[in-house]
């Protein structure tokens, strides 16, 4: 049952709190797609730091004035809970050349009050030794619906939820009136988050638009969306994010 941790692998120019530093950051975006990943990241904070080496992002964002929306991310359970948790389906995806699966979101509501909000990429239709061995990262790309820019910014808001990677061997079981059926593997994409932070997030959009980022480790960029079209977006309405007890 090979389990991976999300690492946050990509730091989004929006996401600074300050929009005077979108164009200092913007500078290092050698891949023009509004976002620093690892090394783009390293290259700004070593020339604005004499050469010191960032430990983890929040070293950058501090530098760049902070981080503007920070997700906070649940433990869960990612082969029964979060299934159980995360009935609504959103759309299926296909990656050509890669394989194919669904998307599911889902409310829980845990521990010390806690509401979480969940998301599921089901890749059941994807080999499993890509799942398990050939990504470096995944990751959600998500902001306000439509990803339209703040007042004063010229770049699409947007923020981002590591994935964290579970899959789980297929298995026989036997029924109890006789017979057996076969239970298929398991290859999901998973993270569960304060829906409290998501809210935020959306503001006043109407609720949120996200996609899915998965970078190989050979150096691939692979990209989720509904029904495999490209720039499409995933929504969240607004309805999906209030809080318990309103309806």
């Amino acid at each position: 049952m090979p389990f991976k941790v999300g690492q946050e692998q990509f730091i989004p120019i929006s996401n600074v709190k300050k929009h005077a530093k979108e164009a200092e950051l913007k500078k290092y975006d050698v891949n023009n797609d509004n976002m620093l990943d690892s090394a783009e990241a390293a290259k700004y904070y070593a020339d604005k730091t004499g050469g010191k080496v960032p430990a983890t992002d929040d070293d950058v964002y501090n530098l760049a004035g902070g981080r503007q929306h920070k997700i906070t991310q649940f433990s869960t359970d990612y082969y029964a809970t979060l299934y159980t948790y995360a009935p609504d389906f959103k759309a299926n995806f296909s990656i050509p050349g890669y394989g194919a699966g669904n998307v599911h979101t889902g409310r829980q509501l845990g521990a010390n009050n806690t509401d979480a909000f969940n998301f599921l990429v089901d890749c059941d239709l994807m080999d499993r030794n890509l799942i398990d061995n050939g990504l470096a990262s995944a990751t959600i790309v998500i902001g306000p619906k439509g990803f339209s820019p703040e007042k004063g910014s010229k770049i699409d808001e947007m923020a981002t939820i590591p994935l964290n990677v579970a899959s789980a061997d297929g298995y026989q079981t036997f029924d109890r009136g006789g017979g057996s059926h076969w239970v298929p593997e398991k290859k999901y994409l998973a993270a569960s988050v304060d829906v409290n932070d998501l809210r935020s997030l959306a503001g006043k959009s109407g609720g949120l638009s996200y996609y899915v980022r998965l970078q190989t480790t050979d150096g691939k960029t692979l990209w989720i969306n509904p029904n495999g079209k490209a720039y499409n977006n995933f929504e969240i309405d607004a309805s999906e994010l209030k809080a318990r007890g309103k309806v």
